[in-house]
């Protein structure tokens, strides 16, 4: 499923770039009003990161704030914390402020929101054991609401596209392992979630 969601993501950020490109040639050749600009009152686009994938929606109806949705799908490796097997399902819903809203080149944003959280767990046998199997022991999930804040630095090409990176720091939990082999909450930490976002306005 991981690979999936990935190529899918990587595909749609692939499909904007080359929309973006025939965009801009059309007003090289044709220009767009100020007018048209003023109208656009949002935007979509696909998030990028090691190990996240994810696509984000923000309704502006003005141009210095936002309100933005972020769904994000986060898979095991080595170093984040997981398993393979296991993977981590949030939804985020955050004011968005965009400090330079005149700005026709860079996008600089300050995010603030509320966050919930799915974490899909599977306790393996440990390597101490000499066990060598693949098979989950235990498996279950944690729910969790808590909240965050971000920032981004976007950077604007033709009318409607935009590139740039950003960090969500979410005020999450450590996993804690019991003797029943049941992965449970521990204390809370903040954790820093760097990605790359691609966005088209409408």
């Amino acid at each position: 499923m991981k690979a999936i969601v990935y190529i899918a993501v990587i595909a749609v950020g692939i499909l904007t770039a080359a929309l973006a490109a025939a965009e801009e040639k059309t007003e090289r050749d044709a220009g767009r009003s100020s007018e048209q600009k003023d109208s656009m009152f949002g935007s979509v686009g696909p998030i990028i990161g090691v190990s996240v994938a994810g696509i984000q929606g923000e309704y502006r109806p003005v141009p210095v704030f936002g309100l933005r949705i972020i769904g994000i799908y986060i898979w095991g490796v080595d170093f984040n914390g997981l398993n393979a097997d296991e993977y981590i399902l949030s939804g985020i819903i955050a004011p968005v402020f965009h400090l330079i809203p005149e700005s026709d080149f860079v996008d600089p944003v300050l995010m603030f929101g509320a966050v919930y959280s799915f974490h899909h767990w599977e306790s393996k046998p440990s390597r101490d054991l000499h066990i060598n199997s693949a098979a989950a022991i235990r498996k279950g999930a944690i729910h969790d609401i808590t909240f965050g804040t971000g920032l981004g630095l976007n950077f604007m090409f033709a009318s409607r596209y935009a590139a740039g990176l950003g960090v969500w720091l979410n005020y999450d939990y450590e996993v804690k392992d019991t003797l029943s082999m049941k992965k449970t909450k521990g204390s809370r930490m903040i954790l820093p979630v760097p990605f790359v976002v691609f966005t088209v306005s409408f």
